[in-house]
C-alpha cells in the first residue's frame, strides 16, 4: 500500500480533533486480539479556569471527562492533576474527591496546603491515578470536586494563580483510558 493511500485511510478514521472515530476502532474478534491491558480508547479534558470555594461543601472543580466503555469487563484508568492553593499567603485544609457519575471512587479527606506569594501564589499539584472497574457500557462521567475543610483562606482549583494577579502555570487535566480486561 502506498504512503498516500495509507494516510488517506488513516485520515478517514479520525475526526477534526485527531481522535479516532468509533467506526475506526476494532470490534469483536479483532478487538479481542488486542489482549488484556491494551488501551482501547482515551478521552481527555482540560480546564483552564479557576474554581474558588470557602465552603466545606464539595463543589465541582470544572474538571470532568466522559467515556463510554466498549465492554462491561473493561477497566478505566482515570488520571487527573489539579493545582491547588489557599490563596495569597494563606494556609488551608482542603479535600479532593473523584466521582464516577454520583459515586465517590477516590477521596483525599484532608490535606494541608501552605500558600506563599513570591511573586505569584504557590501551592501544590494533586496528581492521582485510579483504576476503576465500572462494569457498564453506558457513558460514564468522571469529575473532580473540591472543598475547604479548615483554616483560613479559600481552596482553589487550578491554583489561585488566575485570581491572584499571577500567571497560571498549570491547567487542570483529567484523562480516562479504557483498558481491555
Amino acid at each position: 500500500m502506498s504512503i498516500a493511500r495509507y494516510i488517506s485511510k488513516l485520515g478517514a478514521l479520525l475526526n477534526s480533533n485527531g481522535q479516532v472515530l468509533a467506526g475506526g476502532l476494532a470490534s469483536g474478534a479483532a478487538r479481542a486480539n488486542f489482549g488484556a491491558g491494551a488501551v482501547l480508547q482515551v478521552q481527555q479534558s482540560t480546564f483552564n479556569g479557576t474554581t474558588n470555594t470557602s465552603s466545606a461543601t464539595l463543589v465541582d472543580s470544572g474538571l470532568s471527562v466522559t467515556i463510554t466503555p466498549s465492554s462491561a469487563t473493561s477497566k478505566i484508568l482515570v488520571k487527573f492533576s489539579i493545582p491547588v492553593s489557599g490563596g495569597s499567603n494563606n494556609s488551608v485544609s482542603g479535600r479532593v474527591v473523584l466521582l464516577r457519575d454520583a459515586t465517590t471512587i477516590f477521596d483525599i479527606p484532608s490535606m494541608f496546603i501552605v500558600s506563599v506569594q513570591y511573586p505569584t501564589v504557590v501551592g501544590m499539584v494533586v496528581a492521582e491515578e485510579i483504576l476503576d472497574v465500572p462494569a457498564t457500557t453506558s457513558p460514564i462521567t468522571y469529575k473532580v470536586q473540591v472543598s475547604r475543610n479548615g483554616y483560613a483562606g479559600t481552596y482553589a482549583g487550578n491554583l489561585a494563580f488566575g485570581n491572584q494577579g499571577g500567571t497560571s502555570v498549570a491547567a487542570c487535566q483529567i484523562t480516562a483510558m479504557e483498558i481491555a480486561a
